[in-house]
């Protein structure tokens, strides 16, 4: 049951990312004008929102048990950050998504990591004492 709640969570988390893709697009489709940014920005607008819905949809297929290890999402999330940082200008709300996932594949990778293969931690000589 929590799992089943948790994916809706994410699957209703990328509704709005998916919104922004629309949003893109109908930017690169229309004419602008002088002093705005070009139509090009929109498919890359709409380029980086796609890669944030389906970060949160790959989230959601995870929880129930498909789609990519929270290794990998991890993996692709870090590494997805600052070039969607960089490519949507700063984006405050693209940011916020990926801050959320940032954080939420983290704890769910942690709580789903065997404790074996966690590292551990070694005592030191300020620990002893």
């Amino acid at each position: 049951m929590r799992r089943g709640i948790l994916a809706i969570a994410f699957a209703i988390a990328a509704v709005p990312f998916s919104g922004f893709v629309a949003t893109g697009v109908r930017y690169a489709l229309r004419s602008h004008r002088h002093g705005s940014l070009p139509s090009w920005y929109g498919w890359v607008f709409a380029t980086a929102s796609l890669l944030v819905t389906l970060l949160f949809l790959g989230c959601a297929l995870r929880v129930v048990g498909h789609g990519p290890s929270w290794q990998t999402l991890w993996r692709a999330t870090v590494i997805s950050l600052p070039a969607i940082a960089l490519i949507s200008l700063g984006s405050l709300q693209l940011l916020a998504g990926m801050a959320i996932l940032v954080v939420a594949i983290w704890a769910l990778r942690r709580r789903d990591e065997p404790a074996a293969e966690r590292p551990r931690r070694t005592r030191t000589s300020r620990d002893s004492g």
